[in-house]
Formats: C-alpha cells, structure tokens, sequence
C-alpha cells in the first residue's frame, strides 16, 4: 500500500478519545499509538516486533520513557497479518474505503474529461465548417471580376482599353466594382459605342463624378455654356422678322420705317 494517492489519514476524534483502549493508555504509549497508525497509512502496515517498532521510530527508552512493555501494549490493537508485519483493522477498511472513493472519481473524470474532449472537437468541427461555409457564401458574393486586358477586349473596342482601366480604376476610388455580369454588360455598351464614344462617355463622367458611364448629349453654346435642346424652341435668323408686329403710336413700325426714309430723301 502507497501513500502518494491519499497523503492525508482521517482522524475520527470523537470515537479515538471515547475509546476504552485509548483511554487505558499512558500519554507516551498514546503518541506512539498515533505513530504506528500514520506509520501504517504510508506504508501498509508495521512491524508486529516491539524492538523493530523502537527501532523504525527511533524511539529511546531512558529518552521517551518507553520500553518494550509499552510496545507491546500498544500492538495489542493490530493484528499479524503477514511474517514479521502487523495491520489495524479499522484504519485498513477506512483506506480501502477512501480509495475506492477516489478511483471512482477519477474514473468519472477521466470519462467526463473525454466526454468534454469529444464535445470541444465536435463544437469547434461545427464552428469550422460554418466558417467555411460563410468564407465559400462571401467568395461568392464578392466575386469581382477582373481588369481585362486589351486581348480580352472585342477588336473594335481595344482603341479605349486605357480609358476602360482608368474608369474601372476610378470605380475602385468610389469602392465600387463590377461582377462578371455587370462587367460584360459594360464591356457590351462600350462595345456599342465604339472606342471614340467610349473614351468621351468616359472622361465625361468622370468628370461629372457619375457613379455610371454616360455620354455628354449636351452642346455648349458660344459662351462656353451647356445647353440642351427643347421642344418647342424656334432657332430665328438674325434679321428675318425684324420689324414684324411692332407698332409706333398707330403706325406699324415698317410703315414709320418708310416714311422716314422718304423725309430724309425729300430733305
């Protein structure tokens, strides 16, 4: 029997101090009493000879006032159990008791260890595939399809394939990209317009601060001014009706128009 699995030893104090054996004994027969129960909680059991008892516990007669008659008094309460060895026997069944108790409990812990053990990996198994699945869910969403180059560009449209960079590059500025989709369809109205029209929508907008390319449909006048074209608005040449419709006092204005030439001829 070991010691280093229990390292303490209960002590029942009631039933020690109330025990008629106990009672009987003188106060250096109690200590050493007390001895040989911790001497057998550590090792199992003593030794059943008086003198090898003196000897273990290096115990001197004229020193501690105990002889062989005190020993032997004292291993009156354990019994041989083996050659040349002695046991208690309330103090054997309360270690046996105490470690089975423990065994117990280190077997359910063990098992409840693993139990946690098994439970951890499958918590952070399912947490990893959930991560994984919302990295695969945001890749997609993300998907961002990538600058062309001037060979991915239909032939007719490479002339503005550094006007398309700088625009895709002026989106990013704004934090905006295209997926595939949207970028074929850019790609296919570019296409529509050629890479003159193209390079002009561009600039353009850029220039407006446009979140989308749009083409400028407004002409500027001779001030420098933008102007668009309105329904109903008549473009009149410079001279066609003036006079018409205007009137000095009762004369129409062309009538009063001759009638001055005519004083200034006859004057």
């Amino acid at each position: 029997m070991s010691g280093e699995k229990l390292p303490y030893m209960p002590l029942f104090v009631f039933d020690l101090l109330t025990d008629e054996f106990y009672q009987r004994l003188t106060y250096p027969q109690r200590g050493l009493y007390l001895d040989l129960l911790m001497l057998q909680w550590i090792n199992g059991s003593v030794p059943s000879n008086a003198r090898a008892v003196l000897e273990q516990l290096r115990v001197s007669e004229e020193r501690d006032r105990l002889g062989l008659p005190d020993v032997e008094a004292v291993l009156a309460k354990f019994n041989v159990v083996d050659e040349g060895r002695a046991q208690n026997p309330r103090l054997l069944a309360i270690r046996k008791e105490l470690e089975a108790k423990q065994s117990k409990r280190i077997k359910a812990g063990r098992i409840g260890g693993h139990q946690t053990q098994s439970n951890a990996r499958a918590v952070l198994k399912h947490c990893s595939s959930i991560q994984n699945q919302n990295q695969n869910q945001n890749h997609k969403k993300k998907e961002v399809a990538p600058t062309p180059s001037a060979s991915d560009l239909p032939e007719s449209l490479r002339g503005a394939h550094s006007a398309i960079v700088e625009w895709l590059e002026y989106k990013h500025e704004k934090r905006q990209t295209y997926r595939p989709k949207g970028m074929a369809a850019l790609i296919a109205r570019f296409e529509s317009w050629g890479p003159d029209r193209t390079t002009a929508a561009i600039s353009y907008s850029m220039a407006m601060n446009y979140t989308g390319a749009y083409e400028n449909d407004k002409k500027e006048n001779q001030h420098g001014r933008e102007t668009g074209e309105r329904l109903g608005k008549i473009e009149a040449q410079p001279g066609k009706y003036d006079g018409i419709g205007i009137v000095v006092g009762d004369t129409p204005r062309h009538e009063v128009d001759e009638k001055q030439a005519a004083d200034l001829a006859e004057g």
